[in-house]
This record gives C-alpha cells, structure tokens and sequence, in this order.
C-alpha cells in the first residue's frame, strides 16, 4: 500500500468538509430568545420570538392547559404575535396556574427548530386604597399588605 506524501491534505480535507457541514448548520434559522408579556383584558399572550439565520421564516406558538392545546398563533419571526389564550386562568401566589408553550420555527413548510416553555397570566397594576394612596394591584385587586414574594422591588426589611 502507497503512503501519501501529503498527509497533511486529508486533515484540511476533512476539516473542510466539517466547516462546511457547520455552516449548513448555521444557515437554518433558531430561536435565540423569547419574549412573552400577558395581555389579561385582551385574553392573549404577546409574544416575540427572536432568532438568528434567514430572515423571512416564519414562527408558530401554541398554548397549552394542561394537554389541551387552547391557542395557536403563525407569524414572521422577530416580530409581536398575539397567542389567544380565552378565559384566561389568573396567576397568582394562591394559584400559581401556568400554561406550557412550544414555538417552532417554520422554514419552507418544515420545523427547523422548537423550543418549549411555559408562562402565567397575570396582570400587575395600581390602584388607589381607601386611604386615597396609591396601592400595588395583581390582577385588578389591591393588595392588602406588601406581598414577600416579590422580588427586586427595592425594599428591605
């Protein structure tokens, strides 16, 4: 058997060869990061998914309750779409109900990418107390004291 003179030539070869198959990779699009924010009074989840590659695919979000899926919702990726979740079940420390989610990423008619998560509707306001100062609202109704569990308020005890 003949030994090559350049052994060397093979390596970058199949160095190429994994380069190229990297780059292919890369060239589908991923889902980089979303961002959800609960919309209460409009029953919905706005929801943006970030991703890198192509530009042009598109995206699809799903609710679930449970196994049950309850919204569905197909946009351009990078861009606000409004995920219906009807008669919402409200989040709070007494029920901390949340909802699954799966988004894929769509490009040419086939799922490129999927990632899953989950998320709580709830809504976070103020009010006016019976004392005339303004007070902290989840989910429309006054809190009667400073609840513990919210973090990052700024307070200390």
């Amino acid at each position: 058997m003949k030994r090559s003179t350049r052994p060397w030539r093979s390596r970058v070869t199949a160095l190429a060869a994994a380069g190229a198959l990297a780059a292919t990779a890369l060239a589908t699009a991923s889902i980089e990061r979303l961002q959800l924010t609960p919309d209460v009074p409009g029953q919905a989840l706005r929801l943006t998914a970030d991703t890198d590659g192509p530009a042009g695919v598109d995206v699809e979000a799903t609710a679930y309750d449970g196994t049950k899926a309850i919204g569905k919702v197909r946009g351009k990726a990078n861009t606000q779409l409004s995920l219906p979740v009807p008669n919402p079940k409200l989040w709070s420390p007494g029920n901390p109900f949340l909802y699954t989610l799966k988004v894929r990423v769509i490009d040419n008619g086939k799922a490129v990418d999927q990632v899953g998560s989950y998320f709580g509707m709830r809504s976070v306001g103020k009010a006016k107390g019976a004392d005339g100062k303004l007070r902290l609202t989840l989910n429309g109704k006054i809190l009667s004291t400073f609840p513990r569990w919210i973090r990052g308020s700024g307070r200390t005890d």
